[in-house]
């Protein structure tokens, strides 16, 4: 039975949040009032505290944790991108990395909360293999990795952007900023992820006896996690810091958002039913 849950008001309130915070980083960036940025930065604290609240409210209401399906993991990710976001501004010299993150937590949570079908919105009850602290930890490590990563990608793109849109330099952190928050991002998120593969596995070899099943959502992890595999160890090289590193983070967050958003799709296009967690 699909259980009616009244904490869409939660998601609006941190959705006008963040659009309040984006406006004072906008206004922070132009006239340099600290007292903006500060407003900023606590607008995507109280975002998350809102979408948290939401969540908790769910799961209050249908006994069980909130992160079964992927509507419920969506909103967890956008929580876990502000968060990242206020980290980034607490660091020495931040100027605009924490306004990009949270513009990014801004477009997610647009599509989740106003293009996702009202079906996918609605809680299911939770089955009994999914009433497992392995199955708790493989996701909420999962939600704080793919947050981190998409953060990455995100300061990958406006470090490509940026020298095309001269214009707007002034917006936008040094290079070296984006670089080292990019870096950041990847030191947080792949800690997080590999926590989130081996919880899964631990959770699918108690369920099913097997540790890994090549499945869609398996396999798209496993490439997401070996991309910044490999920009971890790309910065490494000579001369692959800078552009290059910011290359890979671009097509990582590509890879998170079609391993996030693109398994449906998928799923439907090979005729395999959509997965309902994640």
């Amino acid at each position: 039975m699909q259980t009616p849950i009244n904490d869409m008001p939660f998601y609006i309130l941190g959705y006008a949040l963040m659009t309040v915070g984006l406006a004072g980083y906008a206004l922070f960036l132009s006239r340099g009032d600290l007292r903006l940025r500060r407003l900023a930065s606590w607008c995507s604290l109280l975002a998350c505290l809102s979408i948290a609240l939401g969540l908790a409210a769910r799961g209050v209401q249908v006994g069980h944790w909130p992160l079964i399906t992927s509507y419920e993991f969506a909103l967890a990710f956008v929580a876990s991108i502000l968060l990242l976001s206020l980290l980034l501004e607490r660091r020495e010299e931040a100027k605009g990395e924490g306004m990009i993150a949270l513009f990014l937590a801004f477009l997610l949570a647009t599509y989740f909360l106003f293009l996702t079908p009202a079906s996918l919105q609605v809680a299911r009850p939770s089955l009994p293999l999914l009433r497992s602290w392995w199955f708790l930890i493989h996701t909420v490590a999962a939600a704080v990795g793919y947050g981190a990563f998409a953060v990455a990608g995100g300061m990958g793109i406006v470090y490509l952007l940026r020298p095309l849109l001269p214009f707007l330099s002034h917006w936008f952190p040094e290079p070296e900023a984006l670089d080292s928050a990019s870096a950041y991002a990847v030191r947080i998120g792949f800690p997080w992820m590999t926590l989130s593969i081996a919880a899964g596995g631990i959770w699918a070899l108690l369920s099913w006896g097997i540790f890994w099943n090549w499945d869609l959502k398996e396999t798209w992890t496993l490439v997401v996690w070996l991309v910044y595999l490999f920009y971890w160890h790309a910065r490494a090289l000579p001369r692959w810091p800078g552009r290059r590193t910011a290359i890979v983070a671009a097509i990582g967050l590509a890879v998170v958002l079609f391993a996030f958003l693109g398994m449906r799709w998928l799923a439907q296009a090979v005729s395999v039913e959509p997965l309902q967690i994640r």
